[in-house]
């Protein structure tokens, strides 16, 4: 029993796709062109780690709860996205970049779905098994005092709409393809990866990994 839960679970034949999600992205990547490989972004960038402590994601969730009570997913993922979402927004604006009062902006992250399937996926499935969420709000309100509630309750019903959906989390996805590739790429943050991987507690016999 206990062997099976460790081992990985190949079968994506339990991925229903009454929709036909696989062909229809296909048919969607079959039209792009090749035109070589260009960074998207610059490389004049500067890097730079932040750390929020339990006790700052503690006082970032108790704020969001106070002011959404109705809110279901006020998770550390929610107030941590929502919270760098902002800070980049106002960063932008504040380094002295033009944004018109109705320039959009846009957050996107990947939620897992393996449990949410029907039927759902074992803990174990290899594979990736996520579904995508796309925000947008304009630049103003986010750079607003109240922009970082603003944006966790964008951030948490999405989560909470995706997820919860009666119709099921592949509903609307054969429109996401189309939808993604109409905005403004440079007034759009993407979340990749997850806490689950574990990747700083990867050892490979030269101890963790640290930041240089």
């Amino acid at each position: 029993m206990l062997e099976g839960a460790i081992l990985p679970f190949y079968d994506r034949t339990m991925v229903k796709d009454p929709n036909k999600l696989g062909s229809i992205f296909w048919q969607h990547h079959q039209k792009s062109k090749f035109e070589g490989y260009r960074p998207l972004l610059p490389t004049s960038n500067i890097l730079a780690s932040f750390l929020l402590s339990q006790a700052d994601l503690q006082r970032l969730k108790k704020r969001v709860m106070v002011q959404c009570p109705t809110l279901l997913h006020v998770s550390s993922f929610t107030v941590t996205c929502a919270y760098t979402w902002t800070c980049i927004v106002k960063a932008q604006v504040w380094s002295g970049e033009e944004v018109s009062e109705n320039e959009l902006e846009h957050f996107g992250f990947v939620a897992d779905c393996r449990a949410c399937l029907d039927p759902p996926l074992p803990e174990n499935y290899f594979g990736n098994c996520l579904v995508p969420c796309l925000l947008t709000a304009k630049s103003t309100h986010l750079i607003d005092e109240d922009g970082f509630i603003i944006a966790a309750n964008l951030i948490g019903e999405a989560i909470q709409e995706k997820l919860g959906s009666k119709k099921g989390v592949l509903e609307g996805l054969d429109k996401w393809v189309v939808n993604f590739s109409s905005i403004n790429i440079e007034r759009a943050v993407g979340v990749a990866g997850s806490p689950r991987f574990a990747v700083y507690d990867i050892d490979f016999g030269l101890g963790k990994l640290q930041k240089r």
